[in-house]
């Protein structure tokens, strides 16, 4: 799996990235994930600083994201990789269903002796 790193208005840390990859490569348990991209990024408001941590993972067939937002970063890459997991869960079960359903939908081949 290819990981991309992107951040906006800062420089992560290296515990930061470590942490993004690591919460990437136990998702890999789900769904085999082609190409994995982390986008971090960090605004000034009035009263305070938020971070965004937006995961986009491609698969086969589709693209899922999620964006979070939160205090830290550690805890907005959390948020987000919650988000993910539960994503990929349902797009697993929604490819095991449709195959099933292809599988019932197809006539049994017959052979040429009967």
């Amino acid at each position: 799996m290819k990981i991309q790193f992107t951040a906006r208005h800062f420089k992560p840390s290296d515990e930061i990235r470590q942490q993004a990859t690591d919460h990437l490569e136990r998702l890999e348990k789900y769904d085999d994930i082609l190409h994995a991209e982390v986008i971090l990024s960090e605004q000034q408001k009035a009263t305070r600083t938020v971070r965004n941590a937006e995961l986009i993972v491609k698969v086969f067939g589709t693209v899922l994201t999620t964006k979070s937002t939160g205090a830290q970063f550690p805890q907005a890459i959390d948020d987000a990789a919650k988000k993910l997991e539960s994503q990929l869960k349902r797009h697993k079960d929604k490819l095991k269903t449709e195959r099933l359903r292809k599988s019932k939908l197809t006539p049994a081949k017959k052979t040429p002796n009967e």
